[in-house]
Formats: C-alpha cells, sequence, structure tokens
C-alpha cells in the first residue's frame, strides 16, 4: 500500500518553494532598482554620467564622484570600485580625475583607483578582477613597514579599442596605446605601443602589427600550416582567426622568413634560422669567435647591430623636425658625431628591444616622454628625458619645475601632433623650441646614451653631455625615480 502523505512535510516544502520564488524575484527588483543610470543615478552624483551607462547592483565602493565622468553606453558590472582622490569628501578642484570615455566595459569586482588622472579611452573592454591604479607604496625607508610609507601618484592612460584580461593590474605611470592587448595576469607599467599585445609579470610585448608589412601582403593570403597559435590573454585562437599582419615577438632579423610572409617565425625548437648562430652565417647577427658585432658600414659603441652609420648619412629615414635638428646641429655637436641604427619597428619598446640588441642598453638607453602641466586654466607642454630603468617623477620633480598644479603625461594624439614624431619613438632632438626639456641626471653622465629617432624604426646614439647641450635642456635632480 501507497505510504501515508505527511501533511506537515508538504506544507513545508510548498513554503521554501514559495519562499525561494520570493526570494529571486525580489533579488531581480533590487538589481533592477539598484542600478545607477544617467536617469536614474541614485545617491551618486558624478560629474557625468552618458547616456545608456549602467552601474549594476550591487555597487562597489565609490567615493569621489563628482571628479569621475563616465561616458555614454557603458557597462559597469557588479562590485565594481571606482574612487576619485584618496579618500571621500576631498576638494580635488575643477577638472575630472577619473574618465572614462563611450562604451567602456568593467566586469564584475574590477577596482580603478584614481588619486591623480586616470584616463580610460572609448571601447576599451576589462574583464572580471582587473586593478588600475595611479597610486603605489613607495619604499624609500626600508626601516619603515611599507603600508605606512606614503604613496607615490603617477597618471594613467589607457588609449581606445583596449582588451584586458582578467585579473590584469595596470600600475601608476602606465600609458597603453590604441587597441592594446594586455594578456590575463599581466602586470603593465610603462608604455605599451599601439597595436601591440603584451603578458606576464612584469608585462613585456610578445606580438605586435607592423602596417608596413602589412600593406605589401595581401590579407586574403592563405596561412601555412605547422604554426603554434596565437594567445590572447583570456584564451587561445586558431591562426586562421588571427590577425594576417600581427607580427610574433621576439623577433631578431629584419629580413623576411623563406616563407616569404609578415612571419619570421621561429621553429618549435627555438632556433630562429636552419644555421646556427655561431656559425657567422645566416640571416641572425653573427656571434662566432672573433665575429663581428655589426655588418653595416661601422660599429655601434653600445649594444649589438647590424645597421650602423652616422646620422648624416640617414637623415631620408627621420622625421622633418628631427632630421632638420640633426642637419643644422647645436653647440659643437653635428650630425657626423650621432649614430644611428636601423631596426625594426615591431621590436621598438624597450623591453623587447633590449633582448634582441643586448641586455647592457637597458642601463644605457633612455626614454623622452612628452608631460602637460596645468595652472590656472594654462597648459604647459614639457619632455622629460630618463633612464629607461626608471620612470618620470611626474607628479613630483615634474609638476614642481613646471610650477604646474597638476601634472600628467600628454595625451597620445597631443604628443605626436605637437612633436611631428610617431608614439613609442618620440626624441629629445627637434621638439618645438617652446618646450622645456627636462634631463635626468643619470642620463647627462652616461658616455652613450639610446634614444628614440622620432620614428618607431631606427635609433640614435648619442654621447650624454651631447643631450645637455640641445636647446632648453634643463638637468633636474630627482627626475627620474
Amino acid at each position: 500500500m501507497p505510504k501515508n502523505r505527511n501533511t506537515f512535510s508538504f506544507l513545508a516544502r510548498r513554503g521554501r518553494s514559495a519562499a525561494s520564488w520570493l526570494v529571486h524575484r525580489g533579488w531581480e527588483w533590487a538589481r533592477e532598482a539598484g542600478a545607477v543610470t544617467a536617469e536614474h543615478p541614485g545617491r551618486l552624483r558624478f560629474g557625468a554620467i552618458g547616456e545608456g551607462t549602467r552601474l549594476a547592483f550591487p555597487q562597489g565602493t565609490v567615493f569621489g564622484e563628482p571628479w569621475i565622468e563616465l561616458g555614454g553606453h557603458c557597462i559597469i558590472a557588479e562590485q565594481v570600485t571606482l574612487t576619485a582622490g584618496m579618500m571621500p569628501d576631498l576638494d580635488l578642484g575643477p577638472d575630472p580625475i577619473l574618465t572614462l570615455g563611450d562604451g567602456v566595459v568593467l566586469g564584475r569586482g574590477s577596482h580603478v583607483i584614481a588619486d591623480t588622472t586616470v584616463t580610460i579611452g572609448s571601447d576599451t573592454y576589462c574583464g572580471p578582477y582587473v586593478y588600475i591604479t595611479s597610486t603605489n607604496h613607495s619604499y624609500d625607508d626600508p626601516h619603515e613597514p611599507v603600508g605606512k610609507q606614503w604613496p607615490r601618484m603617477e597618471p594613467v592612460e589607457i588609449g581606445p579599442g583596449c582588451w584586458i584580461g582578467t585579473g590584469a593590474v595596470i600600475l601608476p605611470g602606465a600609458r597603453l596605446g590604441r587597441n592594446v592587448v594586455v594578456a590575463a595576469g599581466a602586470v603593465v607599467r610603462g608604455e605599451v605601443p599601439d597595436h601591440a599585445v603584451v603578458a606576464g609579470a612584469p608585462a613585456r610585448v610578445v606580438r605586435s602589427w607592423d602596417p608596413e608589412q602589412c600593406a605589401a601582403r595581401s590579407p586574403t593570403t592563405r596561412w601555412s600550416r605547422g604554426r603554434p597559435p596565437v594567445s590572447y590573454g583570456a584564451g587561445t585562437r586558431s591562426r586562421a582567426g588571427s590577425h594576417p599582419c600581427a607580427r610574433p615577438l621576439p623577433y631578431r632579423s629584419p629580413r623576411a622568413s623563406p616563407r616569404n610572409n609578415c612571419w619570421p617565425w621561429p621553429n618549435w625548437r627555438g632556433r630562429r634560422d636552419r644555421t646556427p648562430r655561431d656559425s657567422g652565417s645566416g640571416p641572425g647577427p653573427r656571434r662566432g669567435k672573433g665575429a663581428a658585432d655589426t655588418v653595416g658600414r661601422m660599429r655601434a659603441p653600445i649594444g649589438t647591430f647590424e645597421d650602423a652609420s652616422p646620422a648624416s648619412e640617414r637623415l631620408d629615414l627621420l622625421p622633418a623636425p628631427v632630421a632638420t635638428a640633426l642637419a643644422a646641429g647645436w653647440g659643437d655637436i653635428t650630425a657626423d658625431r650621432i649614430i644611428h641604427v636601423d631596426t625594426d619597428p615591431a621590436v621598438a619598446d624597450t623591453a623587447v628591444f633590449v633582448e634582441h640588441h643586448g641586455r647592457d642598453l637597458l642601463d644605457t638607453s633612455a626614454n623622452c616622454v612628452v608631460v602637460a602641466g596645468k595652472r590656472g586654466g594654462e597648459t604647459t607642454l614639457a619632455a622629460c628625458v630618463v633612464l629607461s630603468r626608471t620612470r618620470v617623477d611626474v607628479n613630483g620633480a615634474v609638476r614642481k619645475h613646471l610650477g604646474a598644479r597638476k601634472a600628467s603625461f600628454a595625451a597620445m594624439d597631443t604628443a605626436v601632433g605637437e612633436t611631428g614624431m610617431e608614439y613609442g619613438g618620440i626624441t629629445p632632438i627637434g621638439l618645438p623650441a617652446a618646450w622645456p626639456l627636462l634631463l635626468d641626471p643619470a642620463v647627462v653622465d652616461e658616455e652613450w646614451v639610446l634614444i628614440g629617432s622620432g620614428s618607431r624604426r631606427g635609433k640614435l646614439i648619442v654621447p650624454g653631455k651631447a643631450l645637455a647641450a640641445l636647446p632648453g635642456a634643463v638637468v633636474v635632480e630627482g627626475l627620474g625615480i
């Protein structure tokens, strides 16, 4: 016979079912009612919030909203932290501190900490738990707990169209170009050029797009077999799904591979050509006993380069402002005393460049960055030159020297437009005459310094003291930290 049904158990099950339904419906209602939009901002009073932008409920920590500007059609997922200033209720001045362009997506649990300027370009997508900060603890006193030392702040700029993978960290002073891919878990600092893929901790450029070789190749060309997949951080795509002109790194020889395409691949065993390097033959640099370091017209005083010549013979490869300045010279410096090395633009960024042309260059290469100081509605542009192993003290030495209320890296379009040079290749030679040129003492003390040529193709090797003789140059203590 069937068992007797327990009336109380039946009622209890029905009660739990009804309670579950009520909880889920109530949570859906709360999520809808608690979402922040331009029409329903709730308690949050942002400096600007565009049409179609939505902050999902529940929100993370949000303060300093009057200095936060959100573009249109942004998606801010649950538990995302957005802060401007070191703490709530501070007066941060008239300018926005945290700016998101149109169509920005911030994944669940991400943090954007803006104690000084942070700009995220339009259509940038961030995976879950991305951490972007303009502040980091200092380590000036080895005896004081790190957490108790006064933090340092540097502006952060992320260009439009970027993809930032899950768990990536963007550190103070980072500048990402347009359409950059940051792999999951990467830790990014410094400059990243347009159309690059970076991975690792610290992040390095592992792939980039070369428009010159792309133009020479038909985009419909089929891929050869046997090539490894392309990793794009959050996952791996097949070769058929990747851009035909993305360049794998590391890459040593500027010549194309025997396959006659944009992909001079190393083989699976790590050898980049069929001829061993130490034999002194093959497309790579010769490294055998007694082999020359270069195969060009002269030997560069630092690094290992295949093609080095006096800059006076390479003016046609340089942007007009740089070529004009070199042709005219300054002081007793002429173009014959400056060395031009012809290098592959795909390896122009410091971290990858030194792997290909000598680790010693990490101590003898310098970066030139453009900064903007603001005070009383006026903006002053300046250039700063520091060794590659250091970074510019924008909010300390630069701001103090320019007498500015606030200093930050100049926008990419401004830096390129005002200098007439390529982003990632800006050099202190040929800058606008009215600009201050700030030099770190460590740069001037080097016998030879590797700097940009104004273009991503090629570099210049200059005596350190020759930079101090440039028009408008000032040596600033503590510029590089």
